[in-house]
């Protein structure tokens, strides 16, 4: 069950497990398909975004609402934005307070699953923690788990400070939270 609208080149399909949408670039050009969570997660839950079969994961986002104090001041932070490690083909996203809606980057058939290497601990407060893919892969995205410092009202003082490739170290996702702690995700590719 599902519909199907196709409009200048522009794929766009509706069904029961998500909304997937993808562009054709070039002719032969295998084109990603994104894939979106149907409904927002509840406040604090998990949302989750999984590649249709015959598909692979290759990245992830997410569309968040955070919690606001009387000021619309952000009193919320992104914990989770990442590969699921125990769901296949799936991104995950999950804010401290408020709601969120996961994105999954799908390539198209053809292509061999990711493997998702997590670091081996948390980190410290204000360290960086990695994650390194194995010898014989390479590195294709990554994302993290947050434990932000929050204050008495469990509102959040802190931030991501850093998600991205290493410059230093081949093959490895960093993660650095401003105050808190954090665990990286390495998304690699064979």
């Amino acid at each position: 069950m599902g519909i199907g609208v196709l409009l200048a080149g522009f794929g766009w399909f509706a069904a029961g497990a998500g909304t997937t949408a993808g562009a054709a670039v070039r002719a032969g050009t295998p084109v990603p398909i994104v894939v979106h969570s149907d409904d927002w997660s509840g406040k604090t839950e998990a949302s989750k975004a999984t590649c249709p079969g015959g598909t692979t994961l290759i990245g992830g986002g997410y569309d968040s609402i955070p919690v606001t104090n009387g000021y619309n001041q952000v009193q919320d932070a992104v914990d989770t934005n990442a590969p699921s490690q125990v769901e296949p083909n799936t991104w995950v996203i999950k804010m401290h307070l408020g709601k969120a809606s996961a994105y999954a980057l799908c390539s198209p058939a053809g292509s061999e699953p990711p493997i998702v290497v997590a670091s081996a601990d948390w980190s410290g407060k204000t360290e960086v923690s990695k994650a390194t893919c194995p010898e014989g892969t390479a590195l294709s995205g990554g994302g993290y788990d947050s434990i932000p410092v929050t204050n008495g009202y469990n509102q959040v003082q802190d931030a991501v400070d850093k998600a991205a490739p290493s410059a230093d170290e081949p093959n490895t996702w960093v993660v650095k939270m401003h105050l808190g702690r954090a665990s990286a995700y390495a998304l690699c590719t064979k």
